[in-house]
């Protein structure tokens, strides 16, 4: 059967074209020439007011880079994505897309979902008005991550059956391309989230800079380990392979560290050993992933003549009892 799915098409389409209009946006080549960005294009130290809103939190310029490689993950795997489309099972006509729904429907509107609230956390934060650019940078992270729930529950369903159909090259690329990539958009919405939140706390509600820095370090410091228990003991199996999330966190911070003017100062002593404990988290993480890739390993399909034992031996055993009688 190679029958298309016109539902499924039009949420992979929507989801291309809105990463497509992102692309144009955020870039400056759809925003600057329309008039909706209120400031200039002096760089990025000037698209992200880091010279205006400085903060103990404030990462270096050089860090907003990041946002390239996150776009050119997002576009690798929504292309992976489309290939869905052309492929059929091996050994069979069905399309691979709707055999396998591994990233359903749901996931490509989420993720457009996702992608306004980027656009409209960027055009809100030009205009300075800080407490929304706060809620939609949450959306956005919030919308990523369920995007992520999405594609680790669905492949945890059809793991197995894609493993015994000889698909176990897809899933490999679904889990780096697509759950690393999610997961690398979506941690990075989280910093996001943790320096708007202290601009917040600085310039709407009167509080002090390392006060606001402080609050929301010591909530991303409760993310980091809640993220690292979730990840290694609760939801093992569906996070095994997420690595992405701890390398933006190590990244964010290194910028915060690189973006200080006193490495003395209170705050910048907490994020370098925030800094240090989310790279021992790192390493543990990874003897866990090795050790149990090998000890564990997932989605290993039963041996045909397992299932087939007991029948064969119900009919020799029934075959003896009639001769005997």
């Amino acid at each position: 059967m190679t029958d298309h799915n016109f539902l499924h098409l039009t949420a992979i389409v929507a989801a291309c074209g809105m990463f497509v209009f992102t692309i144009m946006f955020t870039s400056g080549a759809l925003g600057h020439p329309l008039g909706l960005f209120v400031n200039g294009t002096g760089g990025l130290a000037e698209k992200y007011n880091l010279g205006k809103y400085q903060m103990d939190v404030t990462p270096a310029e050089w860090t907003f880079y990041i946002s390239a490689f996150i776009y050119v993950w997002q576009l690798v795997w929504l292309t992976y994505g489309v290939t869905t489309i052309c492929r059929h099972v091996p050994g069979s006509r069905s399309l691979f897309y709707t055999h396998f729904p591994v990233l359903p429907p749901i996931l490509y509107v989420v993720f457009a979902f996702a992608l306004a609230c980027n656009i409209s956390w960027l055009l809100i934060w030009d205009r300075e008005y800080m407490e929304i650019a706060l809620v939609f940078v949450d959306l956005m992270s919030c919308t990523l991550y369920i995007c992520l729930v999405v594609s680790l529950r669905r492949l945890n369903d059809y793991g197995a059956e894609m493993v015994a159909m000889g698909m176990r090259r897809d899933i490999w690329m679904i889990r780096v391309f697509v759950q690393n990539g999610l997961g690398l958009f979506a941690s990075w919405g989280s910093v996001a989230a943790m320096f708007n939140f202290a601009v917040v706390l600085k310039y709407r509600t009167g509080a002090k800079a390392e006060v606001g820095s402080t609050v929301s370090l010591a909530i991303f410091t409760m993310e980091i380990v809640a993220w690292w228990v979730f990840d290694n003991f609760v939801f093992e199996r569906l996070l095994r392979y997420m690595f992405t999330p701890y390398a933006v966190v190590l990244f964010s911070l290194a910028g915060i560290v690189g973006g200080t003017d006193d490495l003395y100062r209170p705050n910048s002593i907490y994020v370098m050993f925030l800094l240090a404990l989310t790279a021992v988290l790192t390493v543990v993480k990874l003897v866990f992933v090795v050790y149990r890739h090998h000890k564990y390993p997932m989605f290993v399909p039963k041996p045909s003549y397992a299932l087939e034992l007991p029948d064969v031996g119900s009919v020799e055993v029934h075959g003896l009892l009639e001769t005997r009688t």
